[in-house]
This record gives C-alpha cells, sequence and structure tokens, in this order.
C-alpha cells in the first residue's frame, strides 16, 4: 500500500512557468501529491510534470483567483492543502516543523510570513503581505471569495469560530510574477475597477476597503488610500488576519502625507490593540524624526530595541532584525553624529549578516569620519570576515567606489579579477570604474553587453537596471546619436517610471517639446531617478551636459523638486548651491520638508 495523503500542494500557475520549477524544487519530498492549476500558461512542459509527478488540470481563466483556488482544493486528495502560487518558494528550513504541523495540529489551518521581493525592492528589502494563508485542512468546510484578493469563507455561512486558524513563522518568499515592471500600473487600474465592482455589492466590506486602500498606497496616491483605509477602520475586526496591516498602513499613509499628528494619533490606536508590534513604535519615531521631533525619535527608536522582535503575526514592515538600530544609526547621520552612527551600525551588522546593503552605510561614515582614507578603508575591510570570499570582494570594491575612493577600489578590484567566476559582476565594477575616471568609451564597451545579455544570478541586484542607467548617460555624455535604442533595451530591466523618465531628460537634451510623463505620474518615483542621474552626472563634472539636463525639472509636478535638487549639490559638495536652492524653494514653492531643513542646518555648521 502507498503512503497516505497528507499533504496536497496546489499551485495555480498563470504566466510564470518559468519560475514554477523552483516553486516545486522548494517542497519537493514534503507534498504527497502536486496540483497544477493551469489558467493561462500556454503549456506546462512534461519535462516539470515528469519530474514532480505533478497532476495538470486546465481552468479557463475567468478573472476570479478564488474560484480557481477552489478548483485546486477540489482536485487535492491529502489531509492538508498548501496553497502556493508559482512564483513563491517555501523556506527550505522550515521543512521539517511543517511537516510535524501537519501530522500533529488540530487547527484548520495556518498563515505563514510571505515576504514580497517583487514591489521594486532595490535594495533587497523584504516587505511581508498581509494574505497569508497558506495551509488549510481539506475538510470540505470552507471555500474562498473574492476576484482578485481571496477570504475565507465557511459553505455554510456560518462564522469561522475563533482560534481554528493561526500563524506560524514559516516562510515564504514571493518573487515577481510575470513582467511586473511593465505591467503594474495597468494592473492596479484593472484590481481597482474589479475591487469597485465587489464594493457595490457590499459597500462597507472592510476586507475589500483595505486592498483598495492597498492599491493607492502602491501608487503613491496617498490620499485616496487614507480614504478607504478609514473606511476599513471603522468596521474592522481585529482578530482578522488584515486588521495589523490595515491599522500600520493606515498610519503610514498619514505620514505619507506629512499629517504627522493624525499618524501619530493612528498609531497610538493601533498599539492599544497589538502592544507587542515593535513595527508600529518604529513607525512612531520615524514619523517623529520626519517631523523633527529627535528626541521624541530616539526614544521611540531605543524603545524598539527594548521590545525586541514582533511575533510573527505582528511582523509588519520588513523582516530585518536590525531595523530600529538602522533607523537610530540614520538619524543620527542627519545630526551629525558620526560615531554613534557607526556604533549603531556595528550592532546592525552583528544582527543581520544577510543584508549588506548596511556595509554601504558604515563605508559611508567611515569615509565620513576619516580624513585619513588609508585608515576608513582599513576600518571597513574589518567588517568582511574573509576577503578571499568573491562575493565579499564585490560588495567592499562597490562600497568603495561609491565612496569615490576610486584607488582603493581598483586594489581590489585586481584581486576580485584573479578569482573564478562572478564575471557579469567583474564587469559591472570594472565599468563603473571606467565611468567615474570618466574613460567614458571603455565604460561604455563594457556597460552595453550587460544590457543587451540577460544578467543572470549575480551578487549585486540591480545590475541590469544600474547598467542601462549608466548607459543611457554615456549616450549623451558621448553624443552617440542612439539614445533611443537603448531606452528601449531599459524596458527589459527598468520600471515604467524610470523609462518615461529616460525619454524625457532625452527630450529636453534634443529640445523635444513631446512630453514622456503621464499625467498622474509618480513623481516621488520620478524624482528619486532623476536625483540618481544628475548626481552621476555632477559627480564626473560634466557641468554643460547637467545645466542642460535640470530643464527637466519644469516638467516635474512636485514642490519637491528644488529640495531634490538641493541634495544633489550637498551630497557633491556644493553648499552653498544646495542652501540657495531650499532657499528658493521656500521664496517660489513655499515648501521646505525635514530633508530641506537638515541640508539648511548642516550646510550652516560648516
Amino acid at each position: 500500500m502507498g503512503r497516505k495523503r497528507t499533504l496536497s500542494l496546489c499551485v495555480i500557475v498563470k504566466e510564470e512557468e518559468n519560475t514554477i520549477e523552483g516553486c516545486l524544487e522548494s517542497v519537493r519530498d514534503l507534498a504527497d501529491e502536486i496540483i497544477l492549476i493551469n489558467t493561462g500558461s500556454s503549456e506546462i512542459s512534461g519535462k516539470i510534470t515528469e519530474k514532480f509527478g505533478a497532476k495538470v488540470y486546465p481552468f479557463p481563466w475567468n478573472g476570479s483567483i478564488s474560484d480557481a483556488r477552489n478548483y485546486s482544493i477540489d482536485k487535492a486528495g491529502g489531509k492538508w492543502v498548501l496553497l502556493m502560487d508559482s512564483c513563491e518558494v517555501f523556506e527550505r528550513s522550515g521543512r521539517e516543523a511543517l511537516m510535524d504541523y501537519v501530522q500533529n495540529s488540530k487547527t484548520h489551518g495556518c498563515h505563514f510570513t510571505v515576504l514580497n521581493f517583487s514591489e521594486n525592492s532595490n535594495d533587497g528589502s523584504r516587505q511581508p503581505l498581509a494574505n497569508t494563508l497558506r495551509l488549510l485542512r481539506n475538510n470540505g468546510i470552507y471555500c474562498f471569495r473574492g476576484k482578485i484578493h481571496e477570504q475565507l469563507f465557511r459553505k455554510d455561512g456560518k462564522k469561522i469560530a475563533k482560534g481554528l486558524f493561526e500563524r506560524k513563522n514559516f516562510r515564504v518568499y514571493r518573487f515577481g510574477c510575470a513582467d511586473e515592471s511593465a505591467k503594474e500600473r495597468l494592473e492596479r487600474k484593472r484590481n481597482c475597477a474589479v475591487l469597485m465592482s465587489e464594493l457595490e455589492e457590499d459597500p462597507e466590506n472592510p476586507f475589500l476597503l483595505f486592498h483598495l486602500g492597498n492599491e493607492y498606497l502602491s501608487n503613491s496616491d496617498y490620499r485616496n488610500a487614507v480614504l478607504f483605509y478609514d473606511r476599513a477602520y471603522a468596521g474592522m475586526e481585529e482578530s482578522q488576519p488584515y486588521a495589523s496591516h490595515l491599522v500600520y498602513r493606515r498610519a503610514a499613509a498619514y505620514y505619507h502625507l506629512k499629517q504627522y499628528e493624525s499618524s501619530l494619533k493612528a498609531i497610538d490606536e493601533a498599539l492599544a490593540l497589538y502592544p507587542q508590534c515593535t513595527d508600529l513604535e518604529l513607525l512612531r519615531g520615524t514619523v517623529y524624526a520626519e517631523w523633527g521631533r529627535y528626541t521624541l525619535a530616539i526614544d521611540s527608536f531605543q524603545r524598539c530595541m527594548q521590545m525586541g522582535d514582533s511575533p510573527p503575526e505582528l511582523r509588519l514592515a520588513g523582516d530585518s532584525p536590525a531595523g530600529p538600530l538602522l533607523s537610530l544609526a540614520g538619524l543620527y547621520v542627519r545630526l551629525c553624529d558620526y560615531e554613534k552612527a557607526l556604533n549603531c551600525y556595528k550592532q546592525a551588522v552583528l544582527q543581520d549578516t544577510v543584508h549588506y546593503q548596511t556595509l554601504y552605510s558604515v563605508g559611508h561614515v567611515l569615509n565620513l569620519i576619516y580624513d585619513d582614507k588609508r585608515t576608513a578603508v582599513a576600518k571597513l575591510t574589518a567588517f568582511f570576515a574573509n576577503l578571499d570570499d568573491p562575493p565579499n570582494l564585490i560588495v567592499l570594491t562597490d562600497i568603495l567606489i561609491e565612496e569615490r575612493l576610486y584607488a582603493y577600489g581598483v586594489v581590489y578590484w585586481d584581486i576580485l579579477e584573479k578569482q573564478p567566476g562572478y564575471e557579469q559582476d567583474k564587469t559591472f565594477l570594472r565599468a563603473k570604474l571606467y565611468f567615474y575616471t570618466q574613460e567614458y568609451q571603455k565604460a561604455r564597451d563594457l556597460f552595453e553587453p550587460l544590457v543587451i545579455t540577460n544578467t543572470a544570478c549575480s551578487v549585486l541586484s540591480r545590475i541590469g537596471e544600474e547598467s542601462a542607467e549608466y548607459l543611457f548617460l554615456l549616450t549623451l555624455i558621448l553624443d552617440t546619436g542612439d539614445t533611443g535604442k537603448w531606452i528601449r533595451l531599459a524596458e527589459r530591466y527598468c520600471d515604467g517610471t524610470t523609462v518615461r523618465t529616460f525619454r524625457q531628460i532625452w527630450n529636453v537634451y534634443r529640445e523635444n517639446s513631446e512630453q514622456a510623463f503621464y499625467k498622474e505620474e509618480d513623481w516621488n518615483s520620478v524624482l528619486n531617478t532623476v536625483t540618481v542621474l544628475f548626481g552621476r552626472v555632477i559627480r564626473v563634472r560634466e557641468f554643460h551636459l547637467f545645466q542642460k539636463l535640470l530643464y527637466v525639472l519644469n516638467d516635474i509636478d512636485s514642490p519637491a523638486a528644488l529640495t531634490a535638487l538641493a541634495g544633489v549639490y550637498f551630497a557633491n559638495g556644493y553648499d552653498t548651491l544646495a542652501a540657495d536652492q531650499i532657499v528658493r524653494s521656500v521664496k517660489e514653492l513655499n515648501y521646505l520638508d525635514t530633508a530641506g531643513l537638515n541640508i539648511l542646518l548642516r550646510t550652516s555648521r560648516k
């Protein structure tokens, strides 16, 4: 007799067949059967079904994720159903605990920690999702409803009893399904339309209102986000899995609107419901910091460290245990207390060895502290356990380039070059060194193949995107006349906002009056891209090009445009120009944010 079925894996496949093998591999030997529901992939290869013993069932896509999910459960024969999407991977370290859970648990289901890498997480941060029911007892009692955001109900209409579902720290990592960067704007528009139609039947459904708020938050439309979050909050049941995410995102939306008092009030209300939620206290510190209440911000960040990690169900803003330390360090940098900042970064590195981004901050602070750059570099290398390890050499070299310590960057790149493998990282770093030492043609020759060829796995996560950015600038610096071609190729790596920003800068460069931006553009993202590009141009002292491109600021509908320009000047050592732009922002736009105030304070101290 075969083993009795305990766990059925049910996966919905739409247009992501290229990601499904990683999904299935992550739960190999856990699932007694694998059910693949094909809702749109042209054909799931026989190689995959043979390798994993999967059963494939076609399901004509009807616009409802819940219908597809319910169909998959109907086909499952196990006592438990593990629900995943093809772009998700189960963390292998939780395999044994999961098998123990399905053998011994008396619950009806379990919410996992699902960390999302797909929403433009350029720094490698991982954002937790709100809708995380991934394990369901297959007892025929339950079904899902909702076209794009499924919600669990009893089939008999009775209310689900408390205590039947719990949350465990089983981890699932969600990577971008299909080409999110190209489709996200259309997808959000479609999602809003579907959710609005569902709301017509149930106008005050807090679950639907919450997800509508999420769509607007993702699009940086904080005013509409707050409107829907407030309505959802009014009817929220705090026992629902999404409730903690709702109260956090509601407070965050007020913060983004710079309605700091409303944000703090929302945080107080949320902490009354969820007093163990460190992320809410961290948000309070962030609000105080942006509001200029620095002493209160420091108190909040220190309180976070006393609270420790939130329980799994209350981790709302990422999964780095060093979050409070990093926020406190950032505030100390703002206050020019670099020694205290460095101490915080040291502790953060010890707490979180996964996110190497912290090492860039360490390099920056050491560069500010030590005039003797040999000492700064020696202190920085001490943070790397083994410099014979190529990934460590890659990160160290990149930090040195970012800190303008090019001679030291060349030294460590020469050491890296002798190591086997990691060719894309090596090429990218050498190209950056050429760019910043103004050997532009050599830089272009190396960046081009990185954009033409799909970048494979590498240590540095944004090689494709950054290569496209550098190559775009090089076509303008060298005046090669083929900028349009490289903008089209950039669409493979860069999101739509970045590509439109390239096009508008190119229009300004050519003195073309066409408008590439949308009317309702994500202007914060536009400014982020513009300031990165401007920073690189001014860093290589291409002042004539810089002056020419400045006119793109006239096309950006944001009061923060001059403050952003001031940030570029300040970061490159042009303090007087930075202060002038802040004064101009106040006089002409009646706008002064915390970043601008900080620039004024720091320039006045020099």
